[in-house]
């Protein structure tokens, strides 16, 4: 019964932060994204090292830019954001994948239950 608890309650966290992702995907987001993937490893018993966040993506990204003056005297200006952020579309593709590795793990343990019902 816990096992069952443990893989629903990874489950809706997982859920939860695939239906309302944060805004930017900080290193707090991604910190609490790898929580919530670990509790999904410890409750299905899987290894999801493949959808965690190498520290090689997460990259300082340009908060402002100013042009160059007609003059051409100056450089452009760019000013980055603080901290560092890993791209969107990388993290939606992760979920996904991780939301698709889920529903085939289900999938499979409802058709074991249902055969060992017979």
């Amino acid at each position: 019964m816990e096992e069952t608890y443990e893989k629903h309650l990874a489950r809706v966290q997982f859920t939860a932060l695939l239906t309302d992702p944060p805004s930017v995907w900080n290193q707090a987001a991604v910190s609490a994204y790898h929580q919530i993937v670990s509790a999904l490893e410890k409750a299905y018993g899987i290894t999801l090292v493949l959808f965690r966040v190498p520290d090689s993506e997460m990259r300082q990204r340009p908060g402002s830019i100013q042009r160059a003056p007609l003059s051409g005297r100056h450089a452009a200006n760019v000013r980055m954001l603080e901290g560092r952020n890993c791209d969107e579309r990388s993290m939606k593709r992760r979920m996904n994948g991780i939301r698709l590795l889920l529903e085939k793990l289900e999938e499979v343990e409802g058709r074991q239950e249902s055969g060992r019902k017979r």
